[in-house]
């Protein structure tokens, strides 16, 4: 940042949308728990892609199901209880190559407390 020093800053509020500095601080806000969801489940890549995070999973559909449900259930938990953000039902899906991978990786995130739908 070279010589610049300013005071701190804080709304106590939330990333303002629109900001050129947003998705940066979104980044760095999500690092963290995106670095223990990554240890807590190997095999499970995350991908953010501005304010949309992504859990991804490649193998045989039995791996797939567990690796997956357990993927989304670890960073989804640390996004709700610790930084108290919320999942939009309405931007939340499960996509796979069959349709039967996505069933069976939506149930098993039903029992975790997650509604999160198979696409259609």
């Amino acid at each position: 940042m070279g010589k610049t020093v300013s005071t701190v800053v804080s709304t106590g509020q939330t990333i303002l949308a629109g900001c050129s500095h947003a998705t940066t601080l979104l980044r760095v806000l999500l690092l963290p728990q995106l670095d223990e969801a990554v240890a807590s489940c190997p095999g499970i890549v995350y991908r953010v892609i501005v304010d949309d995070v992504s859990a991804q999973a490649v193998g045989p559909s039995c791996h797939v199901v567990n690796k997956l449900a357990q993927g989304i259930f670890e960073i989804g938990w640390r996004l709700t209880q610790r930084c108290n953000a919320r999942l939009s039902e309405a931007k939340s899906v499960v996509l796979s190559s069959d349709n039967i991978t996505a069933v069976k990786v939506s149930l098993l995130l039903k029992e975790f407390g997650y509604q999160i739908p198979p696409a259609k």
